[in-house]
């Protein structure tokens, strides 16, 4: 229920250093504890912040619109008159959000269903939350991309708003998430974006990298002699982004005629082995013991997590 998720937008004293579900050891424990200086989040009645919680369409239009430049949104007269509007068939009156769901309407950031209500309790993805955000905090993004958040994604990590967390588009956003989200535009608006980051700053969650489900909070922690996964050679031992002119075609790091080209196993296509041999880099090997496209034997084992190329195991960074 609404009522019961009611948490930081509420006018609760609870301090930061009170909540008992949030510490230093908290990846996005610096996000929380500035919005809470800044009075945009407070917590829940039992002393908790919600960190790991889904964020609900109502509770984050409230942090959004408590993170806005207040000299520019309704003086108290106008929000009273939010307040006591019925815009959807079930954002009631005088609830404590029915001033932000509405006037949140009123600016286009937010439309209901077609039965005419808004679920202001259901949980809000991540390009849903990272519109609304955007929206409101003055941020331009492009709407006319293919798919409509492409636009939007593309701007917000050109801008490196988008929490390290995030690995897919339809990714339901937590509290947690939410803060750092609302705390990188703030700082961002400030011009210190980059110093708030400090070593974070070079791990940019992008459209591509979220459309690949790779997740920049694993790289921020990985071994360093791990590959990424949009690195890893693919079976002609050639990088993914590998170009190569017409006529030609990439064999181990190389562009070579498409004609002559080996196959995936180094072999010239033409090459001919007795029966049970098969040619593995322009040789006849026994098939039993022939190596695979990268150039691994078959019985060659790698630990979860691992891939082996050339006969060694390489871990694949997540």
């Amino acid at each position: 229920m609404v009522v019961g998720l009611v948490l930081s937008v509420l006018a609760s004293s609870v301090a930061f250093a009170g909540f008992t579900d949030v510490t230093s050891d908290d990846f996005y424990y610096d996000a929380v504890s500035f919005l809470q200086d800044e009075g945009v989040v407070s917590g829940y009645s039992d002393g908790s912040f919600g960190y790991g919680l889904e964020i609900n369409r109502a509770e984050l239009l409230a942090i959004v619109i408590k993170a806005m430049d207040q000299s520019k949104l309704p003086g108290s007269s106008q929000w009273n008159v939010y307040a006591v509007q019925n815009c959807f068939s079930d954002v009631p009156a005088s609830q404590w959000y029915t001033k932000y769901v509405c006037y949140a309407e009123e600016q286009g950031w937010v439309a209901g269903y077609p039965d005419g209500s808004f679920r202001p309790e259901e949980p809000v993805n991540f390009v849903e939350a990272l519109r609304i955000s955007m929206s409101g905090l003055g941020f331009d993004f492009s709407a006319g991309t293919t798919p409509w958040y492409k636009g939007l994604v593309d701007s917000a990590s050109e801008k490196n708003l988008i929490p390290l967390t995030i690995h897919s588009f339809d990714q339901k956003i937590t509290r947690g998430e939410m803060a750092d989200l609302v705390a990188r535009s703030l700082k961002k608006k400030a011009g210190k974006l980059d110093d708030w980051l400090g070593d974070k700053k070079g791990y940019e969650p992008t459209y591509g990298s979220i459309s690949a489900g790779i997740s920049k909070y694993k790289a921020y922690f990985k071994d360093p002699t791990c590959i990424e996964p949009e690195d890893v050679p693919n079976k002609y031992g050639c990088h993914p982004s590998m170009y190569c002119d017409a006529g030609e075609v990439c064999r181990e790091g190389v562009c070579v005629d498409e004609v002559d080209a080996p196959n995936e196993y180094g072999c010239n296509p033409l090459m001919y082995c007795d029966a049970g041999e098969v040619c593995r880099d322009g040789l006849c090997v026994d098939e039993a013991d022939a190596p695979n496209e990268y150039g691994c034997h078959p019985s060659m084992y790698c630990d979860e997590g691992e891939m082996c190329m050339d006969g060694l195991c390489y871990s694949i960074c997540k």
